[in-house]
Formats: structure tokens, C-alpha cells, sequence
């Protein structure tokens, strides 16, 4: 499913840099302007321009402690006896020589940097016009102590036009989402230029009119996959020449082989998981699956209420069948006491905030699995019986164990990981909701502590060490918790 309101609180909560940190970007930069202009920096400035994501609108929000970055380009006439590295040099110096700056500046290859600690970082990058009587623009290498060509607004006027093209500003929210996907899996690296180059690559004149745009999920599903396809027709690191140069800027010069082989493999495995996800009809297996791709922010809160109504779900479902449901009911827990199996939720292996798999499934084998629970006061006491949909109390433990379809454990040669998932109002209150992955502790065993009111579940999935892939999956097995 597409999810598009989905997307939009995701988007707007989760992924876009707020205005309030976008406007203090604004304000350093026009105070570092009227700074620089005043400073006797040695070059005559002409103009200043935004460039990189802050130009294009793809900026993202950072990840908790992290800084965002913000790209300045000062454009400057040629100052006769400086070599590249002076311009880089001098204008670090300017900032050092001010109490204002002095602490926060730094010094990289093309840029002086200011830094606004645990925020926001300022990369000013001086661009020498028509060096030695040529039209031209070239910013300055200070390790190489070189000139390089290029040109910032050129760049982000091809960027806007591919963007008008995708409609909706679908490239720049594309740009965005996989931004995010690169920060938060941490899977694989490509420079924003990068990235943002190969995508808007992939768009043309035509899409304007076609409806592979038509909305932020489609447009990303439809992008990732152009993308794909031509990653996968690549067998070395390709040039990804700067698309408004003459002469060849490569943005995939920080690639080798190796590392350009990870980003082919992680994009085809999220294009895969994005049309999963995409394709998939029922709403929360949908959500699930985007949230494998994006993680728990994405549909944020609907865990809340699935949670929250599988009573009332539940309730609804007997009410249907023609079975009446006391008053004195209150809950699932009440239910299940009163009539048994039959009041089990149907949703409830499908909540939106269970976690998906990640690893390959072997289609040509399935093991049986199935799973055993025993009761304990404690974890250093003995079993006081098997578990059943009896309630029990809070504050014991539950031994759960994988078996085989004979009653063994399965041999060393297999891990077991588990989906622990629980419901109610209590774990809701609390914000201890779950829906990941555990290992076990110790093969095939894992032991949890029975915590919150409600109906719960865990489920075995069976992977085989040699491959990665999972060979087998259990059913829900329930508990229900007084």
C-alpha cells in the first residue's frame, strides 16, 4: 500500500530539517556574510550562494547528537600571487583572528568550517571567477593545492529542473527518504552529490506526463527501481560525471570497487523490500513493511492504537458470530478467560509494529517448528507447568524452547531468533510495546518475564548459520498475563 498520509507525518516529523533549525542555518549564514564582507579577507567577494543540500532543499534532519551540515560557496575574484591553498588558508585565518569565530572554525580541503557544537556545521567554500582571463569557476583544493572546475548554480539549476520533471518535488523528497535510509541503516555510503546525481539521472522530459510520480511512495518505489536496474548493468565503479561540465568532475571518485559493490547490493535489497512493501494489500503487513525499510518512526503511534483495540477487534468478532460478550468484560484477558481460543484476536500476528525479517528465506525448505513454554517462580526454580492460555501471573518467567517436529531442539548447526510481541493498555502506558527480534539465551531457549496484562506472543524463527537463511518459522505461541 501506498500509505501516502503515512508518508507525509513521516516526512514532515521524522526526515525534513524543521524550521526552526532552518532558520538558524539562515541567520549564521547572512551574519557570516556581513562578517566576511567586513574582514579585509585579501579577495574582493562578489556574491555568496547556498550549494549542495541546502540549495537543492534535500537537507535532512540529523540523527540524535549528530550536527547537519550546510554547504556556502563564496565566489571571489582572482588575487594575483595566491596559489589555491591561500584562499582555503586565509579564510581560516580570518575566522581564527575573531573571538566570535575562533573556537568554532576548521580546516578541510576545499572549505573553512564554522561549527555550532551539537547542531549545525557551516562549510564556506571560496570559488575563484575567470582565473587567468577564462570563463570559468573553480573551487580551491588545499591538500592538492589545486584548481578545480565546477559550478555550484549550474548544478542546482539541473537538480530543480529534474525535479520539476518528477512533479510534486518527487526528486528532492526521494533525495530525502534515502538520505535517511543511508543515516539511520548505515549499510552502505554515497555523498549526497552522489546520490542526488544518480537519481536525477534517472529522471527525464517525459516523466512530467507519465504517472510513476503521482505521489512520494510511487515516485520512490519507481526511482529506486531505475536505479537498480542500472546499478545492476554495471560492472566496475562507472564515472558519474558532474552533468553541467564540460571538462569531467567525477562524483564517484570516492568509490572503489568494493565499496561501489556494497551500494549495488544494499539498493537492490531496499528496492526489493520497497516494492514488498509497496505491493503488499493488507494495511499493517503494508506498515510492517515499510517499517523494515525505514524503521519504528515510520506510521509512528499506530502501534499505540492497534494495540490498544485488539479487545475491542476481538469483542466485535464474537459479537458477529452471534456470541454475546458480558458486561463484567473488560479486556482481551477477560475474554480469553470467558471463551477460550476463540476470543484470540485475528490480528494479531499482523501488528503494524512487528519487526520484519531481514534475512533470505530458502523456499525449498521448511522445517517444522513449533514452540514449547514452561512455567517458573523464577529462573532458578523448577518449572511449575507447561504453559496454556491460562492466565498467570505477573512477575514469573516463562521458558520458552524451539523444538523440532519430533520435540528436539534443533543441533548447533541452526540459530534461533524470536519475535517477542505484546498488546494492552498497560504496556502501552508504560511505552514498553514490542515487536523486534531477541537472540536466544542460551540455543534454542529464551526466557522472558512475565510483565504486563494482557496477550502476548513469541514466535521461533529458525536460520541456518552456513547461509544466513532461514529455513523454518513457528506459529504465534500465546500467553496471557493477569
Amino acid at each position: 500500500m501506498k500509505l501516502t498520509n503515512h508518508f507525509a507525518n513521516f516526512m514532515r516529523d521524522t526526515v525534513n530539517l524543521n524550521q526552526t533549525r532552518i532558520n538558524l542555518l539562515d541567520e549564521s549564514a547572512e551574519t557570516i556574510k556581513t562578517f566576511l564582507k567586513g574582514s579585509g579577507y585579501g579577495a574582493k567577494i562578489l556574491r555568496f550562494a547556498d550549494q549542495g543540500s541546502w540549495a537543492h532543499s534535500t537537507i535532512i534532519k540529523p540523527l540524535p547528537g549528530k550536527a547537519f551540515d550546510a554547504d556556502l560557496v563564496m565566489f571571489v575574484e582572482e588575487v594575483e600571487g595566491w596559489e589555491a591553498k591561500d584562499y582555503i588558508n586565509n579564510l581560516a585565518l580570518v575566522f581564527r583572528s575573531s573571538e566570535t569565530y575562533k573556537s568554532k572554525t576548521k580546516s578541510f580541503s576545499h572549505c573553512a568550517t564554522i561549527e555550532y557544537v551539537g547542531e549545525r556545521k557551516l562549510d564556506i567554500a571560496p570559488c575563484v571567477i575567470n582565473r587567468n582571463g577564462f570563463e570559468q569557476y573553480e573551487v580551491c583544493n588545499r591538500t592538492t593545492n589545486q584548481f578545480e572546475q565546477t559550478d555550484a548554480e549550474a548544478y542546482t539549476g539541473w537538480v530543480k529542473q529534474r525535479n520539476v520533471w518528477s512533479k510534486g518535488n518527487s526528486l528532492k523528497k526521494s533525495v530525502r527518504l534515502i538520505k535517511y535510509l543511508k543515516d539511520t541503516k548505515t549499510t552502505f555510503t554515497c555523498q549526497p552529490v552522489l546520490l542526488t546525481t544518480l537519481l536525477g539521472e534517472r529522471i527525464n522530459l517525459l516523466d512530467e506526463y507519465s504517472n510513476e510520480f503521482s505521489d512520494t511512495p510511487t515516485a520512490l518505489k519507481f526511482l529506486m527501481g531505475r536505479l537498480d536496474d542500472w546499478l545492476q548493468n554495471q560492472v566496475y565503479v562507472p564515472i558519474v560525471a558532474n552533468p553541467v561540465l564540460v571538462t569531467v568532475e567525477d562524483f564517484a571518485r570516492g568509490w572503489d570497487q568494493k565499496k561501489f559493490n556494497n551500494f549495488q547490493d544494499q539498493i537492490h535489497r531496499y528496492r526489493e523490500w520497497i516494492d514488498q512493501a509497496y505491493d503488499e494489500e493488507n494495511r499493517n503487513d503494508s506498515i510492517a513493511k515499510w517499517r523494515r525499510v525505514f524503521g519504528a518512526d515510520f506510521a509512528k503511534g499506530i502501534e499505540i492504537e492497534e494495540a490498544s483495540t485488539t479487545f475491542s477487534k476481538s469483542s466485535q468478532a464474537l459479537v458477529l458470530e452471534g456470541i454475546r460478550v458480558p458486561d463484567y468484560v473488560k479486556d482481551v484477558v477477560d475474554l480469553i478467560v470467558h471463551f477460550g481460543a476463540k476470543a484470540i484476536p485475528t490480528q494479531l500476528a499482523k501488528l503494524p509494529y512487528l519487526e520484519e525479517p531481514t534475512w533470505p528465506i530458502d523456499k525449498t525448505t521448511a522445517l517444522s517448528v513449533r514452540v514449547r513454554g514452561m512455567l517458573h517462580s523464577s529462573k532458578l526454580q523448577p518449572a511449575s507447568r507447561e504453559v496454556d492460555l491460562s492466565p498467570m501471573q505477573k512477575g514469573q518467567y516463562v521458558r520458552f524452547e524451539a523444538v523440532n517436529n519430533v520435540g528436539l531442539p534443533f543441533p548447533n548447526d541452526f540459530t534461533i531468533k524470536w519475535r517477542i510481541a505484546n498488546t494492552g493498555a498497560e504496556a502501552v502506558r508504560k511505552n514498553c510495546l514490542r515487536g523486534g527480534f531477541v537472540p536466544s539465551e542460551p540455543h534454542c531457549v529464551r526466557w522472558e518475564e512475565l510483565s504486563y496484562r494482557g496477550i502476548h506472543f513469541v514466535e521461533a524463527f529458525v536460520i541456518r548459520n552456513r547461509d544466513g537463511m532461514q529455513v523454518g518459522k513457528s506459529g504465534p505461541f500465546c500467553v496471557v498475563i493477569e
